[in-house]
């Protein structure tokens, strides 16, 4: 997310400030209890560049509340995926450079393609 990273910013409570921002900037209800954990990812460098934020949900119906309202995020500057394992991240990539932005997407840890007007779930690269 946007915060700016300072050195203290190792514990939990400023990575929280910083999702109860942007939740208040998609407008969804969200209590301290509706989170299980809040921490930075990739190794801390000095760059002006703050690290990504990864935030667990106790439910998947406040994460799915939370990840489809992020469209509201559009210009701001702040961008939000899913967390996918490596080989789905990769599967991600290469439909989105066969078939184009748009019509490549995750859901729920799946990856889809719009061909044909046809929406169709990628298990694995030959199914590209």
């Amino acid at each position: 997310m946007g915060k700016t990273e300072t050195r203290s910013s190792s514990s939990d409570k400023p990575n929280l400030e910083a999702t109860e921002q942007l939740i208040t900037k998609l407008n969804v209800i969200c209590l301290n209890t509706d989170i299980d954990s809040v921490f930075r990812i990739g190794k801390s460098n000095n760059s002006n560049k703050p690290r990504a934020v990864l935030v667990n949900f106790v439910t998947n119906i406040k994460r799915n509340e939370v990840y489809y309202a992020r469209k509201l995020l559009k210009g701001s500057g702040i961008l939000m995926f899913e967390d996918l394992t490596k080989q789905r991240f990769n599967l991600l990539v290469s439909a989105k450079s066969k078939y184009g932005k748009r019509d490549a997407w995750s859901a729920n840890g799946r990856i889809y393609v719009l061909q044909d007007n046809i929406k169709r779930l990628i298990n694995s690269s030959e199914d590209l």
